[in-house]
């Protein structure tokens, strides 16, 4: 015989969806410290993972999971499919216990894009690696770019991901690569063969569809990967033909600061990160131009998220931005092989004429980098014939005592010289006012002799 629901069982069997599917539809999924103070939580964290409460598990870009359910596949491939990467059960293990409140999205910078036709097809994004943290307490801190779908908390998302730290799996005191493909809570994840990265090279992050259907939905695949003067070497996934991320489209994008174990501010880097070059693509292969909004979620270390256009996001800590140091002002005219160009105008990899000390001669070397910033003090030198940062901004001068770098130009005086490698003259200083105003500034990195000309005068980059 047939069972007849009941209305009171009907209300009850809502009432239980409800519990389960109640996340904001809208929010990316990221990961929650719960309520208190960032460092009560972090320490919270650490303790329970101390007595046992995450054993067996792992603390990923998406939050923890038990380790059974996250593999290592080979850079550039797919998982294989089959007993492997089966899905195992989940007895006794909840969705709450899977992400525990121990891990949050800092600060992010994000943009949900709205039209069905044509999806986003592709994200792509450059950064420098910011300084080491000062302390060490077993802290995880991720760096990315990443697309998800957007109408589920938990959704699937797609990472090239910079870390520090171990998280279990793979890494230590130092910044790694690794490129992410996470499904859901539920299901299967994996992560590219893990790449030591150099701190003086870029790092670019690729997301892209391929494959894609007449209605833009695509195949995915991530690559992270580093050019170390010509070589490449790279990490990465394909989501292709396993993943739940297949003809799905992903239209959520961020760039984000996530950080598990925090205890102190030292345990962050030194310095904020830059994340340049920001570029979405559709799946008719369109450039789609977001309104970035910021998000900051806890400001205990000064945390600030910054926003220049659409392609330049700075992901502040500890009262730093994303510049290697001392800086030149935006609209700084610097010299190429086809004339003075503004500073944001010049392009990675396009011609810069630097100076040989030795042979006292001009030649053609490259842009290797300009990481954008912003300031609220610069350094006026001759009413407006050069704004610098007051610090960390190396300077050729000579006076009656002293010809050399000089490395903070807030120690100029009247009555310096400053260095034309152009006309091979001196241009004396005869003003110098401190400009308070916040300004976009870039910290040029070069590719030979470690200086460049700006208009006229010329300045040395901190070697990274």
């Amino acid at each position: 015989m047939r069972e007849i629901i009941s209305g009171r069982h009907i209300a009850l069997i809502v009432i239980v969806v409800l519990v389960f599917v109640s996340p904001n539809l809208a929010s990316p999924r990221v990961p929650s410290l719960g309520s208190g103070p960032h460092f009560a939580a972090a320490s919270t964290a650490a303790s329970s993972r101390a007595s046992g409460q995450h054993i067996g598990m792992m603390f990923t870009p998406f939050g923890w999971m038990p380790q059974s359910r996250v593999h290592e596949i080979p850079t550039g491939s797919g998982p294989a499919l089959g007993p492997s990467v089966s899905t195992p059960t989940l007895a006794g293990v909840s969705p709450e216990f899977i992400d525990s409140g121990s891990g949050a999205w800092i600060e992010y910078a994000s943009w949900q894009y709205y039209p069905d036709s044509p999806v986003l097809a592709g994200f792509s994004a450059e950064w420098m690696t910011p300084p080491a943290p000062t302390y060490d307490d077993n802290q995880l801190i991720y760096l990315f770019p990443g697309l998800q779908y957007a109408s589920e908390q938990s959704a699937p998302i797609l990472q090239p991901v910079l870390q520090w730290g171990n998280n279990t799996q793979f890494g230590g005191n130092y910044w790694s690569l690794a490129s992410w493909d996470f499904n859901s809570t539920w299901a299967n994840s994996f992560w590219s063969t893990p790449l030591r990265v150099s701190t003086s090279y870029p790092i670019y992050g690729d997301i892209w569809g391929s494959g894609c259907s007449s209605n833009g939905h695509c195949n995915w695949n991530v690559k992270a990967w580093q050019n170390i003067s010509g070589t490449i070497q790279s990490t990465s996934i394909t989501a292709s033909g396993h993943s739940q991320l297949d003809n799905l489209d992903l239209q959520f994008a961020s760039v984000t600061l996530e950080a598990q174990g925090i205890t102190k501010c030292g345990d962050y880097p030194a310095s904020g990160t830059s994340f340049v070059s920001l570029a979405l693509t559709a799946s008719n292969g369109a450039k789609i131009t977001p309104v970035w909004n910021s998000t900051v979620v806890y400001t205990d270390c000064q945390q600030a998220v910054s926003i220049q256009g659409s392609t330049v996001v700075n992901l502040e800590i500890n009262g730093g931005g994303g510049g290697g140091g001392g800086c030149v002002a935006y609209g700084t005219p610097i010299l190429t092989s086809s004339g003075y160009v503004p500073i944001q105008n010049i392009g990675r990899g396009e011609s810069v004429e630097e100076f040989n000390m030795t042979s006292q001669h001009l030649f053609q070397g490259s842009l290797l980098w300009a990481n954008a910033t912003n300031v609220t003090h610069l350094l006026d030198i001759n009413r407006g014939l050069l704004f610098l940062t007051p610090t960390d901004q190396p300077v050729y001068i000579k006076n009656s005592t002293f010809e050399g770098w000089l490395r903070d130009p807030q120690n100029l005086t009247t009555g310096d010289s400053l260095f034309d490698p152009v006309s091979m003259s001196w241009v004396q200083v005869t003003s110098l006012k401190l400009v308070h105003d916040s300004t976009t500034v870039f910290d040029v990195v070069t590719s030979g002799a470690n200086d460049f000309v700006a208009n006229g005068i010329l300045l040395d980059q901190k070697k990274p």
